[in-house]
């Protein structure tokens, strides 16, 4: 198979993840795989769409509403940004939790859907986690030996990213290709819907990966709490709560 470029990439918003965060800033830079070397880059500064800047978020990466007030929204660029991560695979810091998801959150906002199940993901905390623990300055320090000035501006998080990367790679730390594939047993991009292989019958199931129904597949969990969740527009993203609803139809 053909390697594909990888974006490695950082958001800052305008808070935690919920299903109304909006980017207020997206840095990326398009890498050869082999080389790790930059091809291309992408960054904006956005206004948050009406979206208070939460006090903690502000805290982090020191952008106000003021700074914003008259950039253009994630939405009016969001086919330019697609168009630069068309193609590609990820990588970032702590990308799959985060990241990952605020951006297919604003593109499906945008009215873009981005095929998510077949990227593979360089999250360089993946990474580091199989080593180590630690924040990103932390692990900056370690791997550069270098103190990360200016952390929570997205072009600085990013290129210190790429820069452990780098390191990581030239110590023979690497990622094995399940790592990679972080989304394979997805059916949403949280992962709150999975998909596996029934251990007696062989035939894949559908189950729940949260919660007090963790682990039980859709059959074992009662109508209401599928509906609940379509309901629930600040607890699950848009694309959970329409796999809720497809599952509201599977059980009638």
């Amino acid at each position: 198979m053909e390697k594909r470029p990888v974006i490695f990439f950082d958001l800052e918003t305008t808070g935690n993840m919920s299903n109304n965060v909006r980017i207020i800033e997206i840095a990326a830079k398009k890498v050869d795989i082999d080389t790790l070397e930059i091809v291309d880059s992408l960054y904006y500064k956005l206004n948050n769409d009406g979206i208070p800047i939460e006090k903690e978020a502000f805290e982090k990466h020191q952008i106000s509403e003021d700074d914003v007030k008259d950039l253009p929204t994630f939405t009016d660029v969001a086919k330019e940004v697609y168009d630069f991560f068309k193609d590609c695979d990820l990588g970032g810091y702590y990308c799959t939790l985060f990241d990952n998801v605020v951006l297919f959150q604003s593109f499906l906002r945008a009215g873009i859907h981005w095929d998510f199940k077949n990227l593979k993901v360089y999250d360089i905390f993946t990474l580091y986690k199989k080593y180590n623990s630690g924040k990103l300055s932390d692990v900056y320090q370690k791997y550069t030996g270098k103190e990360l000035v200016d952390a929570h501006q997205a072009d600085t998080d990013i290129m210190a990213t790429l820069d452990i990367y780098r390191s990581q790679r030239k110590l023979g730390e690497e990622f094995d290709d399940e790592e990679l594939e972080v989304y394979k047993d997805h059916l949403d991009m949280a992962g709150n819907f999975r998909v596996r292989l029934n251990e007696n019958t062989g035939a894949k199931e559908i189950y729940l990966n949260f919660g007090k129904h963790k682990g039980k597949t859709i059959d074992q969990v009662d109508k209401t709490y599928f509906q609940w969740m379509v309901n629930n527009s600040e607890g699950f993203p848009v694309d959970t709560r329409y796999f809720a609803k497809k599952v509201l139809v599977k059980l009638g």
